[in-house]
């Protein structure tokens, strides 16, 4: 079976509603007609107050912005989901049987973790998960792409190794701007302390301290996110 941009995408009698957010479902089909092995299909909405032509022109677009930026990661040795073929507004890639880094949190690491546990193995865990992100969102500031949307429901993660793979590319961009930079890690800030407040408060500064062994012009990226945090507090304080 073969799909091309003119034909109207069918949902399957067998394939799987993983996730459902406000741009996209995902979907897992199971090998069969499609591929030969399991994968994932990424269908974006469209916007109904936009205007038609405008708003499949949008979503192709994106949907083929995401595509190069997941080859490129892919391309240069970093972990992400592979793309098997774009049919905009569908994506069908790779299937990737891992928790995120939120289930990981919320179903294994979190659940013990007392203020006591701080040379326990929960804690050397957690330790060792602030390093692998912090190099992972290094790697793709220095391929010169900005996530968007760091958090850890976009991070899948393999165990035992601790291998973190980005995924949802959707507001990704290609970009060596230290202000996107900066605000890129804002966002995973916020997203860490609001989503799992019972993290330790080191997991934070570790993460920087990763972030700043791997990442290219981390220190004018670091300054620069200070400046984000003042922003983001002033917003807070006053509207």
């Amino acid at each position: 079976m073969t799909l091309t941009e003119s034909q109207a995408f069918t949902v399957g009698s067998d394939w799987e509603l993983v996730s459902q957010g406000a741009e996209a479902k995902l979907w897992k089909i199971p090998a069969g007609p499609l591929f030969d092995v399991p994968c994932i299909a990424k269908e974006r909405f469209s916007k109904a107050y936009r205007h038609p032509a405008l708003d499949e022109k949008l979503t192709k677009q994106r949907c083929r912005a995401e595509s190069r930026i997941l080859t490129k990661c892919v391309e240069k040795g970093i972990p992400a989901p592979r793309v098997l073929r774009t049919d905009a507004p569908v994506l069908y890639l790779e299937y990737i049987d891992a928790p995120t880094v939120r289930e990981y949190l919320e179903t294994d690491l979190l659940v013990t973790l007392t203020d006591d546990t701080q040379d326990s193995p929960q804690h050397n865990k957690l330790q060792q998960l602030a390093d692998a992100f912090g190099q992972m969102v290094a790697a793709l500031h220095n391929l010169g792409i900005v996530h968007g949307d760091l958090t850890t429901s976009n991070a899948m993660i393999r165990l035992p190794e601790m291998t973190l793979i980005a995924i949802d590319f959707g507001l990704a961009k290609n970009t060596t701007s230290m202000e996107e930079r900066a605000v890129d890690l804002y966002v995973l800030e916020r997203a860490l302390s609001s989503t799992h407040p019972k993290l330790p408060t080191d997991f934070w500064t570790l993460l920087l301290k990763s972030y700043q062994a791997a990442a290219e012009k981390a220190e004018a990226t670091l300054s620069r996110l200070e400046q984000v945090q003042i922003r983001g507090r002033k917003r807070e304080c006053f509207g």
